[in-house]
């Protein structure tokens, strides 16, 4: 792809790709456990974010809409917060600040 793009990125090549299917499973899986979707689970650790005051989110229709607006009442406990963070450290991805810088 071109390296012009983000698709040029670490973060979007093979290697890091599988790593980031294999992240998505595991929060899918906690996620899941709470009877909610990993586009939830997506929602509420943003906007639990001290350093962030909005999420911008994409919706194609009503059930969307209502499976976004249903996140923000979805508060994460602090041994939640550090499960996602153990999962992205174990499976070894790079954010996209890490990525970028990587350039």
């Amino acid at each position: 792809r071109s390296h012009g793009s983000a698709f040029g990125l670490p973060l979007f090549q093979r290697e890091n790709f599988l790593k980031e299917i294999r992240v998505t499973t595991r929060l899918q899986e906690l996620a899941a456990s709470y009877g909610k979707s990993v586009a939830q689970l997506a929602i509420a650790w943003v906007l639990d974010n001290p350093a962030v005051s909005v999420a911008l989110v994409g919706m194609r229709n009503e059930k969307e809409l209502k499976e976004n607006v249903a996140a923000t009442d979805w508060k994460l406990s602090a041994e939640d917060r550090a499960r996602i963070d153990r999962i992205f450290e174990e499976e070894g991805v790079p954010t996209y600040v890490e990525a970028k810088q990587a350039v």
